[in-house]
């Protein structure tokens, strides 16, 4: 450390004792500590606009953290429209919410708590399920990253999990003909699959919709079969209406089920359709 030299003592602190010039070095000690504080968070926004400058921006509201849901897929061009881009990045919007914005980190290795690792991106984005799900549309990575959303409902701001956009080399399998429907009870179908030979996979998430992709069930399993709109073994509902849903006879419906683990990249996907004659 670089102590102050003469001239200092003899402009900042003429004829001080020793008590006082210690109280003015501790005094400068602060200041300097504070500065280089400042400094350090100014720092955290080198890579662009982060999650926590923006809360900081809008007034510091309440936050509600992992308060709605989003994961991260390898697009799959058979499954999904094929646009181009090799990941989709899904999104539950609350309903009346706004402003639906994407943050992503740099680097892998970070504390996702930590809202200043994660920075502002721009990706397009489009509705799917008839608006229940945002889907962004991702360029390929040469590494994996972690990310959130935000969104403005009634003054506060809500957070999506940490969820992790993977790279190629850990591929979203498709698998389609993979799910077995038995009909016992005509209206309530039971789903099941097998699964066992994808690592990393411990959750479930199952979709129902009609044929023209309205979502009338969206729920999480960590077992490996779901009875439509039987909740004894769901986690999870994400699309909790009421009165619940029933399947109607003479209609078409599909069925999408997506393995992922607790970072929330899909690892497996299969889908199919099923008439209830």
């Amino acid at each position: 450390m670089i102590l102050p030299d003469k001239t200092f003592y003899r402009i900042f602190v003429p004829k001080a004792s020793p008590v006082k010039i210690f109280h003015y070095l501790v005094f400068f000690s602060i200041a300097l500590a504070l500065l280089f504080a400042a400094c350090k968070e100014e720092d955290t926004d080198e890579a662009g606009y982060s999650l926590r400058s923006y809360i900081k921006d809008n007034g510091d509201p309440v936050i509600q953290m992992d308060s709605i849901l989003a994961y991260a897929t390898e697009s799959i061009p058979s499954f999904m429209e094929n646009t181009g881009d090799p990941i989709s990045v899904f999104y539950l919007p609350p309903e009346n919410s706004t402003e639906y914005i994407i943050f992503e980190s740099d680097k892998y290795s970070i504390n996702v708590n930590d809202l200043t690792t994660f920075y502002e991106i721009a990706l397009e984005s489009r509705t799917e399920y008839d608006g229940a799900f945002v889907r962004f549309l991702h360029p390929a990575l040469e590494f994996p990253r972690w990310a959130r959303i935000s969104c403005k409902k009634n003054g506060q701001i809500l957070i999506s999990n940490a969820f992790l956009i993977n790279t190629m080399s850990d591929s979203t399998k498709y698998c389609p003909g993979l799910v077995e429907i038995d009909f016992d009870q005509l209206t309530q179908p039971l789903f099941s699959w097998y699964n066992d030979s994808i690592p990393g996979t411990s959750m479930y998430l199952q979709i129902v919709a009609t044929a023209d992709q309205e979502m009338l069930s969206g729920t999480f399993t960590t077992d490996q079969y779901f009875q439509f709109y039987v909740l004894d073994n769901v986690i999870r509902n994400i699309h909790d209406v009421s009165p619940s849903p029933v399947l109607t006879k003479g209609q078409t419906y599909s069925f999408t089920v997506l393995g992922m683990g607790a970072d929330y990249w899909v690892e497996m996907v299969s889908d199919s359709t099923f008439h209830i004659p």
